[in-house]
């Protein structure tokens, strides 16, 4: 499975919080969570590097996002007008 996911997904999942990376309890759970296939659980797994790494630096969402996404109409000085979708501040957050 290592191989599919290819070279940047430990970095990735680092970035994100995740401390151990891809270890090899990381990669059972996801294995197990999609019923042994490993194309999926691969494709999930990168996917959730992905965002992990984008949207939650250093392990944590910051106060001004969580509030800019509860707030999608207010104007947070620090990141400007909210861009996050309405979906996902409802949904994700709260």
């Amino acid at each position: 499975m290592r191989g599919l996911l290819g070279s940047d997904v430990d970095a990735q999942l680092k970035k994100g919080g995740e401390y151990k990376g891809l270890d090899d309890d990381t990669l059972l759970r996801w294995l197990r969570a999609r019923k042994g296939d490993t194309k999926i659980a691969a494709r999930d797994l990168k996917a959730h590097a992905e965002w992990r790494a984008a949207y939650v630096p250093n392990g944590r969402i910051s106060e001004v996002r969580l509030v800019a996404a509860r707030c999608p109409w207010a104007v947070v000085p620090s990141i400007g007008p909210n861009t996050w979708s309405e979906n996902v501040c409802t949904t994700a957050l709260w």
